[in-house]
C-alpha cells in the first residue's frame, strides 16, 4: 500500500477516531475524508462500503482514508 501517488483530493471532515463513516468507528489510523475530486477514479477504496469500491463513486460522499496517505498542500 502507498506508492507515493496522488490519487484524489478531498477535505478533512473528521481526525475523531470515533467518528463514523457509514456506522463503522475511523479508529485511530484513519481520517474521515469528503472526496472532492477522484485523478485515479479506479483506485481501490481500503475501505469500500456497500456503495462504494473505488474512489471515483465515492465523489461527493466520505471515505475513510489512512492518515498516514494524507498529503497536504
Amino acid at each position: 500500500m502507498g506508492t507515493g501517488k496522488v490519487v484524489g483530493e478531498g477535505k478533512i471532515a473528521s481526525k475523531d477516531p470515533l467518528s463514523k463513516v457509514y456506522h463503522i468507528p475511523l479508529g485511530s489510523d484513519y481520517w474521515k475524508i469528503a472526496v472532492t475530486r477522484a485523478i485515479v477514479e479506479d483506485t481501490l477504496l481500503i475501505r469500500p462500503t456497500f456503495m462504494f469500491q473505488v474512489l471515483g463513486h465515492a465523489i461527493g460522499s466520505f471515505i475513510a482514508w489512512p492518515k498516514s496517505h494524507v498529503i497536504f498542500d
